[in-house]
């Protein structure tokens, strides 16, 4: 699927099965319920996509794949020195929406894995991160 089309896919995904906390997009207006929950301290999502490298995948006539990779970021937000609990079982449940899913026929997602950033700002911040494959047939 062409890019635009991954990242409507990703975005839609990821708003439809995480309901938990309000969830910041790229380059989009923060929500009411994201403003609320920055205010208040309350723990919230970032979610960003990293497209990586693309490559052709087949050779000759007929039709062409182009293979893109990449990773999805998604940050959680918890209070600072409200402790890590909260922060790991929300880095967890992220993690199962992506991991191994291929519902889509042409994009694959692989094993997240996890980053500690710790305390920033007066946030504790974990990040979750995916790798993909895209497949875009013409």
């Amino acid at each position: 699927m062409k890019f635009s089309e991954f990242r409507q896919f990703a975005e839609s995904r990821i708003a439809t099965e995480w309901t938990t906390t309000p969830i910041a997009f790229e380059n989009a207006p923060d929500s009411d319920a994201l403003i609320a929950a920055k205010n208040a301290k309350d723990a919230w999502v970032r979610f960003i996509i990293r497209e990586g490298n693309g490559a052709l995948q087949t050779i000759g006539a007929g039709s062409r794949l182009d293979r893109y990779s990449g990773a999805l970021i998604m940050s959680v937000f918890v209070s600072q020195a409200s402790g890590t609990r909260t922060a790991a079982v929300y880095a967890d449940s992220l993690s199962d929406i992506w991991k191994g899913y291929s519902g889509q026929p042409c994009v694959r997602f692989g094993t997240p894995y996890f980053t500690v950033v710790g305390e920033t700002d007066g946030w504790f911040q974990i990040n979750v991160m995916v790798s993909f494959q895209n497949n875009e047939f013409s």
